[in-house]
């Protein structure tokens, strides 16, 4: 799984709004994570939700592990 690393504030929302809705946001995530034995989460420091266009090469990173971990079963 690949989450943003920078945080997204949502415009009219406080500033604890926000930080709370980003603290559940990365919570939820790594519970997400959690959930299989396989599970791994994989945070792109330089991003927003656009992790494609803003570090492409992590994201084609993690499909050829998914690839290779298919592979080797």
């Amino acid at each position: 799984m690949l989450s943003h690393g920078q945080t997204q504030r949502v415009p009219g929302l406080s500033e604890e709004v926000n930080r709370q809705k980003e603290q559940t946001e990365q919570q939820m995530q790594v519970e997400l994570a959690a959930q299989s034995s396989n599970g791994k989460r994989i945070v792109a420091e330089k991003s927003g939700h656009l992790i494609q266009i803003d570090q492409p090469e992590l994201v084609i990173d993690a499909i050829r592990q998914v690839v290779e971990a298919a592979r080797c079963r």
